[in-house]
């Protein structure tokens, strides 16, 4: 079973396979699969339940996946219209209208040039704020109550009874990088070196949400494990800072993760050789870097050798490779990866970023087969 295999792999053992893991943590691609459009899935209504993901199984069935309810309601009240090649939505209320911007993924006003669905990571705030501010803007957490712990349950229900086969996890973002997509990446940087405490501020106060709110939701929800996301880390700020100021709260969400009963995981994005000896302390169950890019080089047999035989790792294959259409270095990259870090078992095979529109699901469905053909452990 899909998630006995997981499981196992995190323990550091050898399944009958290797495990697949769908990196897919966004609308970008997966929208190919259900038959809708992309804003659709990205910006309808809520959806139901778990369609949009049990569409995803159905042609990919990844062993390990991220149960995600698509829809961020922002086309609710609107009218879609659909005209020489250009899609205009229509706020009935007001009559006010905004274009799909292909490119940016994003609704643009027509009467503005400004992203009316911009990314919250994309946004710059532009000052330093002073704690008061923050307080204002940040709240401290409410405490969960017997409503949202049941409504969790019920998340969980939907989710075995759609996935239930499958070893599910939910993300959350590492308090460094939280603080980062809060200020805006050169406002964040501004503050690091201006206004350390001020950043600290701001990233107690993430982890408080957190610890008060997202691990114990987890754990109501049934989900196997906790996804950290710490997206800036070697290439983004001295080996001293993130030392101070992104380890401790890795080490802090690890161990509430546990402490609920979850497992742990984490992904680190730029390059992260400098810092994988400090997160060999973290004692976390598994642990994904990027793929190579921007001229570091994230080699998954290095990581291997820095965290040793036992612990999990989840492949870094470089899923730009699936837009050459070539099943033969698709193989060669399978293998390099299973021949690096995955012969002795403690491995999920995965890519290292996110796949793009481009992407023929065909090449993916050729990676997972790849992925089985070449990655059994008991022949």
């Amino acid at each position: 079973m899909p998630k006995e295999r997981v499981m196992v792999a995190l323990a550091g053992g050898m399944p009958d396979v290797v495990p697949v893991y769908g990196n897919l943590w966004g609308p970008d691609y997966i929208w190919k699969l259900t038959g809708k459009r992309f804003w659709e899935v990205a910006n309808g209504p809520l959806e139901p339940d778990y369609g949009v993901i049990s569409a995803v199984q159905r042609r990919h069935s990844f062993d390990m996946i991220e149960p995600r309810r698509y829809g961020d309601g922002w086309l609710v009240g609107k009218d879609v219209e659909e005209n020489k090649g250009m899609v205009i939505a229509t706020e009935r209320a007001t009559g006010r209208q905004f274009r799909f911007d292909y490119k940016g993924k994003r609704w643009v006003g027509l009467d503005s040039s400004e992203g009316e669905t911009l990314p919250l990571h994309q946004r710059e705030r532009g000052y330093i704020p002073e704690k008061d501010e923050v307080d204002h803007l940040l709240a401290p957490p409410v405490k969960l109550i017997s409503a949202d712990l049941e409504k969790a349950r019920f998340e969980g229900e939907l989710i075995r009874k759609q996935l239930g086969k499958y070893f599910t996890f939910l993300w959350a973002n590492a308090p460094f990088t939280s603080t980062i997509y809060w200020l805006g990446f050169a406002t964040a940087m501004r503050t690091l070196m201006r206004a350390p405490e001020i950043f600290k501020y701001i990233e107690d106060r993430f982890l408080s949400y957190e610890l008060t709110r997202t691990v114990p939701l987890m754990e109501a929800t049934g989900i196997d494990a906790g996804f950290l996301c710490e997206c800036y880390t070697g290439d983004t700020v001295s080996i001293d800072k993130y030392r101070k100021l992104a380890l401790p709260y890795q080490s802090k969400l690890v161990l509430a993760l546990h402490e609920h009963g979850l497992k742990s995981m984490l992904w680190l994005l730029g390059y992260t050789v400098p810092v994988l000896l400090d997160t060999v302390k973290l004692n976390v169950g598994a642990v994904q870097v990027e793929q190579s890019r921007k001229g570091f080089v994230n080699d998954i047999g290095k990581v291997r050798q820095i965290f040793g035989p036992e612990q999990c790792l989840i492949g870094n294959f470089d899923e730009a490779i699936f837009l050459t259409g070539n099943r033969r270095l698709i193989e060669k990259a399978v293998l390099a990866q299973l021949d690096a870090a995955g012969r002795e078992g403690g491995f999920i095979m995965s890519w290292g970023g996110q796949l793009c529109d481009d992407t023929d699901p065909a090449m993916v469905d050729f990676f997972i087969k790849a992925s089985r053909r070449y990655g059994r452990y008991h022949q």
